[in-house]
């Protein structure tokens, strides 16, 4: 089984998220993010495999098919980030 992992170069990972966290399927990170975006806007497997390319989250692909798998603390903190430009947006209309 081959596993190619960026996990190695994310500078916010601490040990102890290592040792605790775990590996979400991209259907799954999918799901969850789908709590933060309307449907006009939903997030689709192919920008979610862009962010991992990319680094913008920390996943690794597993298996001879290269099933892309994101860490549970990577997600998040993108989800973390999404919240927090949500409320900015909210607050300044208020």
């Amino acid at each position: 089984m081959e596993l190619k992992s960026s996990r190695e170069t994310s500078e916010e990972t601490s040990e102890a998220d290592i040792k605790n966290d775990r590996l979400l399927r991209l259907a799954d990170a999918r799901r969850r993010l789908g709590q933060y975006f309307d449907s006009e806007s939903m997030v689709c497997d192919f920008t979610i495999r862009n962010w991992l390319a990319s680094g913008y989250l920390d996943g690794c692909q597993i298996g001879d098919r290269g099933n892309w798998y994101i860490w549970e603390s990577s997600l998040q903190k993108l989800i973390r980030k999404i919240r927090e430009s949500n409320r900015r947006k909210t607050n300044r209309w208020r």
